[in-house]
């Protein structure tokens, strides 16, 4: 109890040092490894989001409050720069005082999943995985697509506070924004 206690006030003064100091210490956040395939009739897209967490964003994340990873991917006709799909989803994060364990919640999936360590759920935080972007039969012959993904994650207000804190600063408030080559219906069956 007391240890939660103390985390708690880690977090709360971390946040607070935060609002009033304008040099918080970001991270270049990035998309890493980026696939894009068929899986059945449906087209998918994985990558890893890298350098996303700083010791100040973990003591937020501690203090009990969820933060969330929301994610916005588009698919686009290539040379038009035309969106023709827009979709968002999240990971959000709550780390439990009581039973010292992250549960993550995958909106794409409307799954919820436990992490036991600050690793594990830096892991399954930043990982899209197979998330389902477009089904190949509306892709149109003989056109070239391409996906954007960005992530981005919103202010909040620790409890005590006044004041929101804009969890941008913490990725030097730069959206990651990763761009895939262009492709076909051909290049998917591969």
């Amino acid at each position: 109890m007391f240890q939660s206690i103390v985390q708690k006030l880690a977090s709360t003064a971390i946040a607070v040092g935060s609002l009033f100091f304008t040099s918080v210490t970001g991270t270049n956040a990035t998309f890493e490894n980026p696939q894009i395939q068929e899986s059945g009739s449906q087209v998918v897209i994985s990558a890893n989001l890298t350098n996303c967490f700083t010791d100040e964003l973990d003591r937020i994340i501690q203090s009990g409050r969820p933060v969330r990873f929301n994610f916005r991917v588009t698919l686009h006709q290539a040379g038009s720069q035309q969106t023709v799909l827009l979709q968002d989803f999240y990971h959000e994060v709550q780390y439990s005082l009581v039973d010292h364990v992250y549960q993550i919640y995958f909106s794409e999936t409307d799954q919820t999943g436990n992490a036991a360590t600050l690793e594990e759920m830096h892991n399954r935080m930043s990982v899209v995985s197979q998330y389902r972007v477009i089904d190949e039969n509306t892709l149109n012959d003989n056109t070239e697509y391409f996906i954007q993904i960005r992530a981005y994650m919103e202010k909040i207000r620790l409890p005590g506070m006044k004041e929101d804190i804009n969890l941008m600063n913490y990725w030097n408030n730069t959206e990651p924004l990763l761009v895939s080559d262009a492709f076909d219906k051909d290049d998917l069956a591969l």
